[in-house]
């Protein structure tokens, strides 16, 4: 059915009394919201919002929908060009793969504002610089040589060379977020730069007092929770923050946003982490059990060693060097009975629910039913894979 609007109307009060009243779903409010675009074509943050919801909703075009953001963003990471042509080679196997998932966070989180574009595609790309920087070095330390099916950095170019790219990569991403300072004249535009480096601490410090886990076999959960908030929803939590702080976000809008990145990083890493006990990525080749192999103290694995008759148990495989067959059986039936994934769900409920809390804060209905709508998909594990 083609529906056809053939009178001006304010797109953005219609849906708000559409959705208020329930007069009709999420999905069929946005076939009609797009139907109110057609006849405003200057409304294009309203087009932006809703393309990324049905993206984010309907995973088969996600890809499609997206294509023209991540060809934006791709060409400005390949703006970055080196004389030398083995380390353009070196940069661009570092930089080429990969969704963009977090740069186009960026974009989402600018567009909900009205940002300045052009700064925020520059802040987009430091993003993803500074990301695809923390993998490299990640799987260098994990020695995967393997993510999500493509040979790792150090699988290919060796480790040495691993350390200095994710390295220049950090430094790429310093100035490239200097770039999109230079484009924009207000007080915020020395905000970015700060918040960039702020994360990068956050990143790094999260990570050395993971490693200084690995040692130890009494873990509270509230550690974990500290590590993960800094070593993981950090990062997305700034791609919320430099999107807003790109435009003409009020102080709620940007406390709201920079808290749906936060909660959001924190579900993401849980979900990364049940993956890696059932081993559910096989595209990337993970082992299953792989934390608990390597000794990592996971949200999971730290949720079983929270409960006194499973410590025993857990610590006992996490002091062995090599894990047999009986041993992933005996982990598995702990698993089964101890309680730990229901709480991780439910702890992903929580997180999610603090996501909601903050829609009201937002200023345009499409806002709101987007990040209503992107909350909801990141229950699914394939709105992460």
């Amino acid at each position: 059915m083609v529906v056809e609007v053939a009178l001006p109307i304010n797109s953005d009060y219609t849906i708000k009394i559409l959705f208020k009243h329930r007069i009709c779903d999420e999905y069929h409010l946005l076939l009609i919201t797009f139907c109110f675009y057609a006849h405003d074509q200057s409304d294009d943050n309203l087009k932006y919002l809703l393309s990324f919801c049905i993206a984010m909703f309907i995973k088969k075009i996600y890809k499609q929908i997206l294509k023209g953001d991540i060809e934006k963003i791709n060409k400005e990471l390949l703006s970055i060009q080196h004389k030398n042509s083995q380390l353009q080679s070196m940069y661009s196997y570092a930089i080429t793969s990969g969704k963009r998932f977090r740069p186009l966070l960026v974009l989402l989180s600018a567009r909900s504002v009205k940002s300045n574009m052009p700064a925020a595609l520059k802040a987009a790309a430091a993003i993803e610089l500074l990301h695809k920087a923390s993998l490299i070095h990640d799987d260098f330390i994990d020695e995967d040589d393997y993510r999500r099916g493509i040979k790792t950095f150090h699988a290919v170019y060796g480790k040495e060379k691993a350390v200095i790219m994710g390295d220049l990569l950090i430094a790429l991403a310093f100035e490239k977020m200097q770039e999109a300072q230079g484009l924009l004249t207000d007080e915020k535009k020395n905000e970015l730069l700060k918040i960039l480096v702020i994360t990068f601490r956050l990143i790094a410090t999260g990570e050395l007092k993971e490693e200084l886990l690995r040692i130890r076999h009494k873990v509270k959960q509230k550690e974990i929770d500290t590590i993960h908030d800094e070593k993981t929803a950090s990062l997305l939590q700034c791609c919320f923050e430099v999107g807003a702080m790109c435009g003409n976000a009020s102080e709620k809008e940007y406390s709201a946003l920079k808290k749906i990145g936060n909660n959001l990083g924190h579900v993401f890493q849980i979900i990364n982490d049940m993956n890696n006990i059932d081993g559910r990525e096989k595209k990337s080749k993970r082992r299953i059990l792989g934390d608990l192999k390597q000794g990592r103290k996971n949200y999971v694995i730290t949720k079983i060693m929270q409960h006194k008759q499973s410590n025993r148990q857990i610590v006992s495989l996490l002091k062995k060097k090599v894990l047999h067959e009986s041993d992933i059986d005996s982990f598995f039936k702990l698993l089964k009975t101890d309680g730990a994934l229901v709480e991780a769900h439910a702890d992903i409920d929580n997180y999610l629910k603090e996501c909601e809390r903050q829609l009201p804060y937002l200023r345009f209905s499409s806002s709101k039913i987007l990040f209503s709508r992107l909350i909801k998909e990141a229950r699914s594990s394939w709105f992460w894979e």
